[in-house]
């Protein structure tokens, strides 16, 4: 009888690792961190609070100076940073992010095997997680590595999916759009999936899957949404699973309450 042959993928250590720093990488990686959970907790409180300024006290000129950055975000291109996030992801202080978290990374399909095999990728990530410091971290270390890496055309080519408002929230779209955020609207994921090269990161189970996790409890939130397989269907785009632990243990959600059981729900 012919001969069955047997495949057995065996993860021995990871392929990327970034668990050595020094005390001073670790502290820049902090620092930078910081830069985006500050501006994503912060941004909503900062544009509520200069609203409340423009209605109580629209001619003072303390609230104007209080509202010029979010005007001056608003008139930036929302192609912009997509064009520096490069340079930005590639800075010193961003290159000691994994560091900081002590990184790490196990691929059954390294980033090279996928530019080599020219196809298009859907990557499903899994857990949420209130802000992906993971997906921050892999973001970093692929840029970064020329070689192995998707290096500097990262943002371009596997872009993150996030929901619309990402894309025009003042100070958002400007921290977050350096990843190369694009609308996860099936008609943009379509366009952008149709053209060669160009693969997506998609976290599949949006804000019901962040409101269902805890740091002690992890849930992958899968029953009702399907819509990123047909899409890989009808594009001829693999879909590529990612589990990124840790996701939801640096910054945490409630869990129980009104907003938890109606975001659960959605």
């Amino acid at each position: 009888p012919e001969s069955r042959r047997t495949y057995a993928m065996v993860l021995e250590g990871p392929t990327r690792s970034f668990v050595a720093s020094t005390a001073l990488e670790r502290c820049v990686g902090f620092l930078a961190a910081s830069v985006f959970s500050l501006v994503y907790v912060v941004a909503p409180l900062y544009v509520l609070g200069a609203l409340v300024l423009v209605v109580c006290a629209p001619f003072a000129m303390s609230t104007w100076a209080v509202a010029a950055p979010l005007i001056i975000s608003l008139m930036l291109p929302g192609s912009l940073p997509s064009r520096y996030g490069p340079y930005v992801l590639s800075s010193y202080a961003a290159r000691q992010i994994p560091k900081y978290f002590e990184y790490e990374e196990y691929h059954e399909a390294t980033d090279a095997e996928l530019k080599a095999s020219g196809k298009n990728y859907i990557c499903a990530a899994h857990p949420h997680g209130v802000f992906s410091f993971v997906g921050v971290c892999g973001a970093v270390a692929s840029l970064n590595d020329e070689k192995e890496g998707f290096g500097k055309e990262l943002p371009r080519v596997v872009p993150t999916a996030a929901a619309s408002v990402l894309k025009v929230f003042p100070l958002l779209k400007d921290v977050l759009g350096v990843f190369g955020v694009i609308d996860a609207g099936g008609k943009v994921l379509s366009k952008h999936l149709s053209k060669p090269k160009s693969s997506v990161v998609i976290y599949v189970g949006g804000m019901a899957e962040l409101f269902r996790s805890s740091p002690k409890r992890e849930a992958v939130f899968l029953k009702k949404r399907k819509g990123f397989i047909k899409m890989g269907l009808r594009t001829g785009a693999d879909v590529l699973p990612l589990y990124l632990f840790g996701n939801t243990t640096v910054l945490s959600a409630l869990t129980s309450g009104p907003l938890a059981s109606l975001c659960a729900s959605l």
